[in-house]
């Protein structure tokens, strides 16, 4: 297995961060002429860690929640939406649920038990599609969101209606092809011509728009693998993969030579979205995510994968990012 990345991306790489080992590079970003800047983005897969099917029955559930704010007489229940439902963020490995999603949660309940036990507050994983969750955001359901940007939601509402935690980590649509036959991207003209695979229902800022003026042939499926597997038969000539899923298929194509564009089609910062009614609880889940790199539960998660940097190398204005990015 080999990832090849633009000649310059790698120098400008390795000048200002830590070469990973498993990549031997990081991927140089651009994040079009909005930003004015070429920034480095590296980008961290997330490990995957499997609790006890006991904690896991506990920490997941389908059930209506009854919304109380803080108290300290009896037990906040907080649902926390996860629609991220594939792996590496939270899917079925045999029996049991799996992903990062569930290690996520699990240090999150014992951060706020250890650091906050005034509180008294639990937080409940309910996986749901991204209909249903905006379904129950529609009607105003109280909770939380995980992995989200809240750019993403902004059709739903009229007015701003989520706060959001800082970022957990930064993200990115990589844009993936042979190295034998390379596609490198700066915006959407470059796959003019070209076949591209993608997730069903996502949306693609830009190569949305020119795949329906015929410019860009877009094939779709329900699956990363898949959509590699067509890059690999020629089937495809590009495809668009979120960073944190590529990394996490990427040793299953051993024999493969991959090229990653350096510029990606989108990058985007993942966070916890909260909605009015525990709006309160902000600080303390900043102060969760401020402790997540020295947190060696959460370490060892990422280790396993050979992916223990997390990086975010800077932050951004949602203002600046405004109309780009969409998921």
């Amino acid at each position: 297995m080999k990832l090849f990345l633009g000649d310059r991306a790698f120098l400008k790489a390795k000048a200002l961060l830590r070469v990973s080992v498993f990549f031997k590079a990081s991927v140089l970003l651009k994040i079009n002429a909005l930003l004015k800047l070429r920034v480095l983005l590296g980008i961290c897969a997330v490990g995957l860690l499997f609790p006890s099917l006991v904690y896991a029955q506990h920490l997941v559930s389908g059930s209506t929640v009854t919304h109380s704010k803080p108290q300290n007489s009896q037990l906040t229940i907080v649902p926390v939406y996860q629609y991220h439902n594939w792996a590496p963020f939270y899917f079925q490995s045999g029996e049991n649920h799996a992903g990062f999603a569930l290690t996520f949660m699990e240090q999150l309940n014992q951060f706020f038990t250890k650091n906050y036990p005034e509180l008294n507050v639990q937080f409940e994983l309910h996986p749901v599609t991204r209909a249903e969750l905006n379904a129950l955001l529609k009607e105003r359901q109280q909770g939380m969101v995980l992995w989200a940007n809240e750019l993403w939601f902004k059709r739903l509402f009229n007015e701003p209606y989520f706060s959001a935690t800082q970022p957990i980590y930064w993200d990115n649509e990589a844009v993936v092809s042979l190295t034998k036959s390379p596609v490198e991207y700066s915006t959407p003209e470059s796959l003019i011509s070209k076949k591209v695979a993608g997730i069903e229902g996502f949306y693609y800022h830009g190569v949305d728009q020119l795949v329906s003026q015929g410019k860009i042939e877009r094939i779709n499926t329900n699956s990363d693998r898949i959509n590699l597997e067509k890059l690999v038969d020629g089937k495809v000539d590009a495809v668009l993969i979120t960073q944190t899923v590529f990394n996490y298929v990427l040793p299953g194509f051993a024999d493969i030579d991959f090229y990653q564009a350096s510029t990606p089609q989108d990058a985007y910062s993942r966070h916890i979205l909260i909605t009015p009614h525990y709006a309160d609880y902000e600080p303390a889940l900043n102060a969760y995510i401020a402790s997540l790199p020295s947190n060696l539960v959460w370490a060892n998660a990422l280790s396993s994968y050979g992916l223990d940097d997390l990086v975010l190398p800077f932050s951004l204005d949602l203002n600046e990012l405004n109309n780009f990015s969409i998921e």
